[in-house]
């Protein structure tokens, strides 16, 4: 295990005796994080400062002060809740920022992983989008060749909107393209369809999702600049099997998208595993004035 400076650090020991049982509903999960702080300066058990966290951040209480006013204006719910005291008082903003500052992302990145396996289900069929955030503030080294920073790569179900695994993890040991490679073989045999960004067009990512009995939708752009181009020689040469258009129409700006579809030939893309077909969206858009959206065409 590695701090936010790229230094090695001895590993934590997690409380794993509540995830052997047949299931674990969130509270134990959220027990089960160390709490290293002293006891002499314990106010607020740890585990109600993170259900807090959690909650507030769920309906829209971003931040150490609006944390704060979360607990006031739900006070006498919390208290029923948790079956807290009547007289309980809560987490100041400064302890909010301690903790959440404190925290270790990979503990809370493993205990979410067994929690979100027993509760939260993978419907055949479904897209799961995987991509990877940097996390703010964990950053050092600059620009230079030392740079070093923590980033989550999440597995994301668009049609539960809800994530359902995830894997943190340091550019400087790791990269994205080996952590999703890791998070696509445990979604083996799950049968949903995968979408992912152009850094994943890889034949080899892409292989092993099909090897895993699952589909996929990857963005293709010059970073595969041979693929690129047969794309694009597919497209000019090949008639369309089906087309959509869809507008819609958010915060003053109508937005258009035209789709069409394209077949590969089985012989064209022999080396990229389940290439089926070349999906072309092209969106264009004008505002609320009439002027056209400053977002080029893609």
């Amino acid at each position: 295990m590695y701090d936010k400076r790229g230094n090695q650090v001895c590993p934590v020991r997690v409380d794993y005796s509540c995830c052997n049982e047949s299931t674990m509903n969130l509270i134990e999960a959220i027990k089960s994080v160390p709490d290293h702080r002293h006891s002499r300066g314990i106010r607020h058990e740890l585990w109600l400062i993170l259900t807090i966290i959690l909650l507030g951040s769920c309906t829209g209480y971003w931040g150490y002060k609006p944390l704060v006013e979360f607990t006031k204006n739900h006070r006498k719910t919390l208290i029923k809740l948790f079956n807290l005291p009547s007289d309980t008082r809560f987490p100041s903003d400064s302890t909010f920022r301690n903790i959440i500052q404190s925290l270790d992302f990979e503990i809370l990145a493993v205990l979410f992983n067994v929690w979100s396996q027993q509760e939260l289900s993978i419907d055949e069929g479904e897209l799961m989008a995987m991509d990877g955030k940097s996390l703010k503030s964990t950053s050092v080294g600059g620009s230079s060749s030392y740079q070093n920073l923590v980033s989550m790569v999440s597995v994301y179900s668009h049609h539960h909107g809800w994530v359902v695994r995830h894997q943190v993890m340091e550019n400087k040991h790791k990269s994205e393209v080996e952590v999703v490679q890791e998070l696509v073989q445990e979604l083996s045999g799950k049968k949903v369809v995968i979408t992912l960004d152009a850094l994943h067009c890889q034949k080899k990512t892409l292989a092993l999702i099909i090897d895993s009995g699952n589909d996929y939708i990857v963005t293709l752009k010059k970073n595969q600049l041979n693929l690129f181009k047969a794309a694009n020689k597919l497209v000019s040469s090949t008639m369309v099997s089906d087309e959509n258009e869809v507008s819609e129409c958010i915060h003053g700006r109508t937005t258009t998208r035209h789709t069409k579809i394209y077949p590969i030939p089985p012989q064209l893309l022999p080396l990229w595993a389940g290439a089926k077909y070349i999906i072309v969206v092209r969106r264009y858009g004008t505002r609320w004035e009439g002027k056209k959206s400053r977002r080029p065409e893609s």
